[in-house]
C-alpha cells in the first residue's frame, strides 16, 4: 500500500511539474512586439511603464512644440528636433542613432527604488544591433566591464566605482535589457522559459485596462501602474488611503491627447467614496473660480469646463478618470494660465515680463533663422497679439523684403507666405507654403510692435495705450 501511495505521489509531482509548471515557464520570444505588449516584465514587479519613444519622435505636434521653445533659447538649444538628436548621436561618437529606439518598457520594485540594492529594469526595442551600443557599454568610464554566458546570452556586467552592478543583454534582434544585474537576469530567465512573467494582480490589470485593449493591442503613447508601498498610502487619508494600485496613460490619436488615471481599492465601497470626493473636489473648484470677480469671464468658461470635461467611473473596485483636449485647447490653456499669474500678488507684472523675454526672444531667433539684419517691414502702427501677423507681414519679392531663404534660394510670389511671422512662418523658398515653423504662440496676451532693429515693444491694447516695455 505505501508503495501505491509512493507512485500516486510521484505521479502527482509529476503532472504539476511538467504540465501545471510548464505552462507557467513558456519561453518567450524577445521582439519588439513583446516589449510593447509587456510579456517580459517579471513576476516580482510591482512598478510597470511604457513609452513609445518612436511614435513621440516622429509626431509633428511633438516637433513643432520643440522648435517654439527652442526659439526661445537661441544658440542654447538646436533650432529642430532633428537637429538635437543629431548633435546626440555625434555626442555619442556616431554609434547611437536616437531615431533607431523605438520603444522601452520600465519595471522595478518599488519599495527597492531608494535602497542601496534598487530592482529595475528597461527593455529596449528597436533597428539597433548587437555591433552598434556593445562598443559604448564596454567603455564606460570609472567602471569594470566583464562579460559571461547567462543561460545561452552573453550578458554583459558592469560594475561603477559607485552603485550597483549593472547588466547588460541582447535578448533578440533589435530588443536589449539594460538594469540592476538581478532585474536583467529575471528578464533573461523568462525569455528562455526558466521563470513566469508578470500576468495577474492589480498592477497587471491597471497595465491593461488603460487601453480599453487588451494586451497585446497597446496603442498609449505612455503608461504607467504602480503598486503603493503601505506607508504611502497611510500618508494620504481617507477614502485614498484604501488605494492599493494606481496606473496612468497618455494617449494621442490626430489631435486630441486623452489622459486617463486608474485606481484599485480595497473593496467597492472604497472606490465609491474615492469617486464622491474627487467630483465633490471638482466641482468646488468650478464654484471657486466662478466665485472670483477678478477672472475674466472667458478664463472661468474654460477652466470650468475643463474640469467638467473629467469623465469619472466606478467599477467594483476600480475608480477611473478621463479627459481628452485638442491640441490647439492645450495651447489655449497654457496662455490662460498664464494670464491668470496676474491675478497674484505682483502677478501681472512678472506675467508682462515672462512673456516679453518670449517674444523679444522669438523675433531673435527669426532674425537669425532668416538671416535679417533688420526687419524690412516692422509692425509699428498698431500693436497686436496676433502672432500670425508679426513682427513683419508684407515682405516679399516685389517691395523687396523677402529675396532668398536661408539657403538662397529666391523665394516665388505668389506661391510662397509673405512676411517674417512669429507663428505659421514660411522660411523656405518652393513657391508653397510647406514647411511652416512657429516661433511662439499663435495668441499672447499683451499686445506689441517692433522697431527695425529687432526691438519688442509692449502695449496695452492695440491703440498703445500703456506701453509695458521693461
Amino acid at each position: 500500500m505505501l508503495v501505491f501511495f509512493a507512485i500516486v505521489a510521484a505521479i502527482g509531482a509529476g503532472v504539476y511539474y511538467f504540465v501545471l509548471k510548464g505552462e507557467e515557464k513558456k519561453p518567450i520570444e524577445a521582439t519588439p512586439q513583446s516589449v510593447v505588449t509587456g510579456k517580459l516584465f517579471p513576476e516580482n514587479a510591482d512598478l510597470i511603464a511604457y513609452l513609445d519613444i518612436a511614435g513621440i519622435l516622429a509626431d509633428p505636434d511633438v516637433q513643432d512644440a520643440y522648435e517654439q521653445l527652442a526659439a526661445q533659447y537661441p544658440g542654447v538649444m538646436p533650432a529642430t528636433l532633428d537637429d538635437a538628436l543629431t548633435q546626440l548621436r555625434v555626442q555619442a561618437g556616431g554609434q547611437v542613432d536616437p531615431w533607431d529606439f523605438a520603444s522601452v518598457a520600465m519595471f522595478g520594485e518599488a519599495a527597492r527604488f531608494d535602497s542601496d540594492l534598487p530592482y529595475i529594469g528597461f527593455i529596449v526595442s528597436g533597428t539597433f544591433t548587437m555591433s552598434d551600443l556593445s562598443p559604448l557599454f564596454q567603455s564606460i568610464p570609472d567602471a569594470t566591464v566583464t562579460s559571461s554566458d547567462y543561460k545561452g546570452l552573453i550578458l554583459y556586467k558592469i560594475d561603477p566605482e559607485e552603485g550597483p552592478q549593472i547588466g547588460v543583454a541582447f535578448l533578440g534582434e533589435g530588443v536589449l535589457v539594460a538594469g540592476t544585474l538581478d532585474a536583467a537576469e529575471d528578464v533573461i530567465d523568462i525569455v528562455v522559459g526558466d521563470a513566469p512573467s508578470l500576468s495577474s494582480g492589480p498592477v497587471y490589470e491597471a497595465y491593461n485596462s488603460l487601453d480599453d485593449d487588451p494586451i497585446g493591442a497597446l496603442v498609449s503613447v505612455f503608461k504607467f501602474a504602480i503598486e503603493l508601498p503601505p506607508e504611502d498610502r497611510a500618508d494620504m487619508g481617507p477614502p485614498f488611503d484604501a488605494a492599493d494600485t494606481v496606473g496612468l496613460s497618455i494617449d494621442k490619436s490626430g489631435q486630441t491627447i486623452s489622459v486617463e488615471v486608474i485606481a484599485h481599492f480595497a473593496n467597492a465601497a472604497a472606490a465609491q467614496n474615492a469617486q464622491t470626493a474627487i467630483e465633490g473636489w471638482i466641482q468646488q473648484a468650478v464654484q471657486f473660480i466662478q466665485s472670483d470677480p477678478n477672472i475674466p469671464a472667458e478664463v472661468i468658461t474654460a477652466l470650468s469646463g475643463l474640469l467638467n470635461d473629467v469623465n469619472m467611473s466606478t467599477s467594483d473596485s476600480w475608480v477611473t478618470a478621463e479627459l481628452s483636449l485638442t491640441i490647439t485647447e492645450i495651447e489655449g490653456l497654457i496662455n490662460m494660465l498664464q494670464s491668470l499669474e496676474q491675478f497674484l500678488p505682483g502677478g501681472e507684472e512678472q506675467a508682462r515680463n515672462v512673456e516679453y523675454n518670449n517674444m523679444q526672444l522669438a523675433v531673435a531667433a527669426t532674425m537669425a533663422d532668416n538671416m535679417l539684419s533688420s526687419i524690412p517691414n516692422p509692425v509699428t502702427a498698431v500693436a497686436t497679439n496676433d502672432m500670425s501677423a508679426f513682427p513683419d507681414t508684407t515682405s516679399n519679392s516685389t517691395n523687396g523684403g523677402k529675396i532668398l531663404d536661408s539657403s538662397l534660394n529666391l523665394y516665388i510670389f505668389p506661391g510662397d507666405k509673405t512676411g517674417y511671422l512669429l507663428y505659421s512662418h514660411d522660411m523656405t523658398a518652393d513657391g508653397a507654403q510647406t514647411g511652416l515653423v512657429n516661433y511662439i504662440f499663435s495668441t499672447t496676451t499683451w499686445y506689441y510692435t517692433v522697431d527695425a532693429d529687432g526691438t519688442v515693444r509692449q502695449w496695452s491694447d492695440p491703440t498703445k495705450t500703456i506701453e509695458y516695455t521693461p
